[in-house]
């Protein structure tokens, strides 16, 4: 009798899916070297509050034929996170086990187009309304603030300990008081700037007070005027240390030159770190 043989159409190539992500994590723990986590544009709401990052998937990373690719040898991706990649599902329609091909090239610097289209992100406050209208208690105020930042800059590319670093440090510098000197403590010039931001594509002057603009301008410059501080935040893995978020964002974006602020600040940044736990 003649035995006839199915292929396995999943790993065949017959059902093929691609897909665009952006990734989340590129440190992944002991036994995942060489992945990077992907939040996956079509498949994975961009909301944390839908999808934790700890329930997003790894992707394998395929690497060039002049890299031994076996026992650990060869060199290690350079992706992070915030890069936009693109892919394979190497099991086709059930789409669990993702690939990423390369990386596509991504302006850090916003656009017209997305700097006017800034202000219809999906927050869960309209902007113009105060987000803690609605809250008595100045604690707990405190801390709505502090979990919609997470989510915010966790949900612009940066992983949970870098955000961590900017939201403990904003906590700390300002308890979010978006009036005077803005959540930042800014000097006259970066307030000036950042009231110029707001009136931009919003006519009403006092909007540079809301918390949620003050928020995309934190967000704005370290994609544009703050580089440096940028680029040192993502290559920050953990939260603690010289090179860690909370000292990095002290040091080269809020301008904070106490070193015996650095504790207290550090104590912020796991604090708003537990938010997203």
């Amino acid at each position: 009798m003649k035995i006839i043989r199915t292929l396995q159409r999943e790993f065949y190539g017959d059902s093929t899916r691609w897909f665009v992500a952006t990734v989340v994590n590129a440190t992944p723990h002991y036994g995942y070297e060489g992945r990077v986590k992907i939040r996956i544009h079509g498949v994975h709401s961009n909301k944390v509050s839908d999808i934790p990052e700890a329930d997003l998937p790894w992707a394998s990373i395929v690497i060039p034929t002049t890299e031994e690719g076996v026992s650990g040898l060869g060199k290690n991706p350079k992706l992070t996170a915030g890069s936009i990649v693109f892919g394979f599902f190497l099991d086709g329609e059930s789409s669990q086990l993702p690939v990423v091909l390369g990386s596509l090239p991504r302006e850090d610097y916003p656009t017209e187009t997305q700097l006017t289209n800034l202000f219809t992100n999906d927050f869960e406050t309209p902007i113009g309304t105060p987000i803690s209208s609605t809250l008595t208690s100045e604690t707990e105020k405190r801390r709505r603030k502090r979990s919609e930042s997470m989510k915010f800059f966790i949900d612009s590319g940066y992983t949970v300990n870098q955000a961590a670093g900017i939201v403990g440090n904003l906590d700390y510098e300002s308890r979010f008081i978006t009036t005077g000197s803005g959540i930042a403590k800014w000097n006259d010039t970066r307030k000036n700037n950042l009231v110029s931001f707001s009136q931009k594509f919003v006519s009403a002057p006092e909007l540079s007070e809301n918390f949620q603009i003050q928020l995309k301008y934190v967000l704005y410059e370290l994609r544009t005027n703050k580089t440096i501080a940028n680029g040192k935040l993502l290559k920050a893995t953990t939260i603690e240390g010289a090179n860690g978020s909370a000292e990095t964002i002290r040091k080269f974006y809020i301008n904070n030159s106490s070193k015996t602020a650095s504790d207290d600040i550090l104590s912020w940044c796991i604090l708003a770190k537990q938010e997203i736990a």
